[in-house]
């Protein structure tokens, strides 16, 4: 593999590595040693499952992706229009694993640092979590219509996150602080792989979408429903 292929940021990666092999959490202000103690027991997952379908690629598709996850070597599968593409995100891998499927612009890197967000919050993230200000997001219009973006156009409270090398944003809506959608730059010589999460609906006591849009560059990737989600707990 050529250097011009090892993508990965290799300080953020041995971070994560030195951390998992001292067993080191990172602690929040406050956290005693029975909370950083649960928090490990939490990370060590064995599967977590989201599933979706709709159409993705122009095409009919059944959706899923689970994330086995030790706690040291997170392995990432996606099947989507009955295809498979695997990711481990702390490993050396090629611009082509990170941005798959192709035209996505990186959706099995997103839905990984996605989960990390869901899962494990600030904690998740080595290389970076910070406030990035506040910025637009423009959500998407309704199928054949004409896009209005004043309409559209979504005031956002901006998080900004570094993991295994890989950077994204965060969109927080400034009226309820939902999070609208994010975008994960898995090629920094091309467009992020923009994800746009619509419909929420209470799960287990939690606020999740149940319609995720996915869109690189002007295209649109994907369009999913009846999205779910499972993790191990």
């Amino acid at each position: 593999m050529s250097e011009e292929e090892k993508v990965r940021s290799s300080e953020d990666v041995e971070a994560h590595k030195r951390r998992a092999a001292a067993n080191d959490e990172p602690r929040a202000e406050g956290e005693s040693d029975d909370d950083v103690e649960a928090h490990k027991k939490k990370s060590v997952q064995a599967t977590d499952e989201p599933k979706a379908e709709g159409e993705a690629d122009g095409k009919p598709a059944n959706f899923v992706v689970t994330v086995k996850d030790d706690g040291v070597k997170p392995v990432v599968n996606l099947n989507v229009i009955g295809l498979d593409y695997t990711l481990e995100p702390l490993g050396d891998v090629t611009k082509q694993q990170l941005t798959s499927p192709p035209k996505s612009g990186g959706l099995i890197t997103a839905l990984y640092h996605y989960r990390q967000l869901l899962i494990a919050g600030e904690k998740g993230f080595v290389g970076d979590f910070s406030h990035g200000g506040h910025e637009p997001w423009y959500m998407p219009a309704p199928v054949g219509a004409k896009p209005n973006y004043e309409v559209l156009k979504e005031m956002c409270e901006v998080i900004r996150t570094r993991h295994a090398g890989t950077s994204a944003k965060w969109y927080f809506s400034l009226k309820d602080h939902r999070l609208l959608g994010f975008e994960v730059t898995s090629d920094t010589d091309d467009d992020p792989c923009e994800v746009y999460l619509l419909d929420y609906k209470p799960v287990d006591g939690k606020q999740l979408p149940t319609r995720m849009v996915v869109k690189h560059g002007e295209d649109t990737y994907a369009d999913l429903s009846k999205v779910t989600f499972k993790f191990n707990k």
